[in-house]
């Protein structure tokens, strides 16, 4: 009775025994023994497999609010993006500017100059021209004939796909006729990899054609899911340029995928690149965040310069992120755009939110 008041619980019901105890009782002992191991035992299992729940539910729960709020944090930062580039080496550039884009799943529009971001994914100058070649192999017979060539034409041209040429203007005509002119050399109505090579290395095409395989490469790296990057958020005051050329790693973050994540950062995001636009010298990605990470709660992020910078677009009543999406959907007709449609990306009106 005194173990009762004391709290303990007990393990069997009493037997009751009077002086020396009979077979019946020793046999009662023995098989309340039994049950007192068997229901030790349950227990403690139950409260392994119940930790082991517990554990996996904080794990992905806690790797899912550490991704929020580091997403909470983005909003017109100053950021670093890092990644492993092709060549297997790590790489890092600032961004001109970052803003979320969607919360389910949990998304990102960003600006980053296009020869930054080619110097982080470019390939060997033949494989990318391998791969825009095939591009435009669209029947997979390994060449390129007239009405394949005359499609990638409109697209550097960024003319519709189905736009009848007879019906467009003399202009653009006489230009897809120039460009034919360049493209198939020989004239004998195939466009091979050699004429390609050529058309890339010297001509009126070589300039459109430089801008046309790295869209084309990023388009298919980012197609394949390869695209995966790390964004760090700048503190204020702190001298981007000089975190961008000497990248110290920080102790408390391991990326997934590789990247820097620069050792002064107030939070980290973790991003897989979903889509890409090329807008003049910017590149637009919209990416998925798969990660990430706070700090510094407390401390504050340096603004990017789109958004410092504010003020000198009050004009148009843009947005940066609503300017720079405008810029990538007025390309003209008959202007050597080098991108994908614009239409066809949707982070561009997610930005201009």
């Amino acid at each position: 009775s005194r173990l009762k008041d004391g709290g303990y619980p007990m393990a069997f019901d009493p037997i009751r025994a009077k002086f020396r105890p009979t077979d019946d009782i020793l046999k009662q002992c023995e098989a309340a023994g039994v049950r007192m191991v068997q229901k030790i035992r349950q227990i403690s299992l139950d409260k392994k497999k119940s930790r082991a729940r517990d554990v996996t539910n904080v794990k992905v729960a806690s790797v899912e609010n550490q991704a929020r709020e580091a997403f909470s944090k983005l909003r017109t930062s100053q950021c670093i993006l890092s990644s492993v580039g092709v060549d297997g080496k790590e790489h890092s550039a600032p961004v001109s500017w970052v803003n979320q884009a969607s919360f389910q799943p949990m998304g990102l529009t960003m600006s980053i100059p296009t020869e930054k971001l080619y110097s982080i994914l470019s390939s060997s100058r033949e494989q990318e021209l391998k791969t825009l070649y095939s591009r435009y192999d669209v029947d997979g017979d390994g060449g390129v004939d007239r009405p394949e060539l005359l499609l990638m034409i409109k697209e550097l041209l960024n003319i519709p796909s189905d736009a009848d040429i007879s019906s467009l203007s003399p202009k653009l005509q006489e230009q897809i006729d120039l460009a034919v002119t360049a493209l198939d050399a020989d004239g004998d109505g195939e466009f091979t990899f050699d004429e390609l090579v050529a058309a890339a290395t010297d001509g009126p095409m070589k300039e459109v054609l430089d801008r046309h395989r790295r869209q084309v490469f990023l388009d298919e790296v980012v197609k394949e899911g390869k695209c995966n990057f790390v964004l760090s958020t700048v503190p204020e005051g702190a001298d981007v340029n000089r975190l961008v050329q000497d990248p110290q790693p920080h102790k408390k973050a391991k990326p997934q995928h590789g990247g820097v994540v620069h050792k002064d950062a107030t939070a980290f995001i973790e991003c897989n690149a979903q889509q890409a636009m090329q807008a003049f010298d910017h590149t637009m990605l919209y990416a998925h965040v798969t990660g990430g990470k706070v700090f510094e709660e407390q401390v504050r992020t340096e603004m990017a310069p789109a958004f410092v910078s504010r003020s000198q677009l009050a004009a148009t009543g843009r947005s940066p992120a609503a300017a720079v999406a405008a810029a990538a959907t007025t390309v003209a007709p008959g202007t050597f755009a080098g991108s994908t449609a614009a239409t066809a990306w949707p982070g561009a009106g997610l930005a201009a939110r």
